[in-house]
């Protein structure tokens, strides 16, 4: 699908989250690779890693743990 004819929800590029919830465990969110997080609870930004299946935190020298 090209991306002029993508609508609705998926139309929409929310490329950051801000909550203390993990947005993952939202179905309505549309969560994926590469996404950022900023985890309220933790004070923690967070990335999506590529493969989707979990957060990735971001070390205040830009690194993962």
């Amino acid at each position: 699908m090209k991306h002029h004819e993508i609508t609705g929800k998926s139309a929409v590029h929310q490329p950051w989250y801000v909550g203390a919830t993990d947005p993952a465990l939202d179905p309505e969110n549309e969560v994926s690779a590469f996404k950022g997080w900023y985890d309220t609870a933790e004070q923690r930004l967070k990335f999506r890693n590529s493969d989707n299946t979990e957060w990735r935190n971001v070390g205040a020298g830009g690194g993962s743990d």
